[in-house]
């Protein structure tokens, strides 16, 4: 169920600075960068098979939200200044 709710969050998303016009964002964005190397550990799968999609954008007040997927798994992280969280 929450996988489901993931993807459906991912397929959602709309604008963003770094996403292009499929939902994707720049892998080599230094915020997905973090997300990947969090998400390569988490999963135990190699950072480039990692994708991070992202969910929200982040604002003064909010942190960003990522979508991670790689070797058949998927989680969600927060990106704020640097800091990666699993949700």
């Amino acid at each position: 169920m929450r996988l489901s709710a993931l993807f459906l969050a991912l397929s959602l998303v709309s604008c963003a600075t770094t996403k292009s016009s499929n939902g994707v964002v720049d892998q080599n964005d230094s915020a997905v960068l973090a997300v990947k190397k969090r998400a390569a550990f988490d999963m135990s799968c190699p950072e480039e098979s990692i994708t991070v999609i992202q969910l929200q954008e982040g604002g003064m007040m909010t942190a960003a939200s990522y979508g991670a997927k790689g070797c058949d798994k998927s989680a969600s992280y927060i990106e704020r200044m640097g800091t990666v969280i699993k949700q």
